[in-house]
């Protein structure tokens, strides 16, 4: 993504990598900019270097609970 990108930022937050692929391919569709995390912890690492505008986020991971997250 350039700097004069100027999508959407949209993460998915899930541990199940299915439903991670086929929102991401929904989210596309839309030509939105797609990260995806697959865990907690990856995606507050995710978050710290980077914004995103929305954020689709699975409730309970391995690693804790989705609300952490937030």
């Amino acid at each position: 993504m350039t700097d004069t990108d100027s999508r959407l930022k949209v993460m998915i937050v899930d541990d199940d990598a299915a439903v991670r692929s086929t929102i991401a391919e929904v989210i596309k569709s839309f030509d939105l900019h797609c990260s995806q995390a697959g865990s907690g912890n990856q995606a507050m690492r995710m978050m710290a270097q980077s914004s995103f505008e929305i954020v689709f986020l699975d409730v309970s991971f391995p690693d804790g609970s989705g609300f952490e997250v937030l």
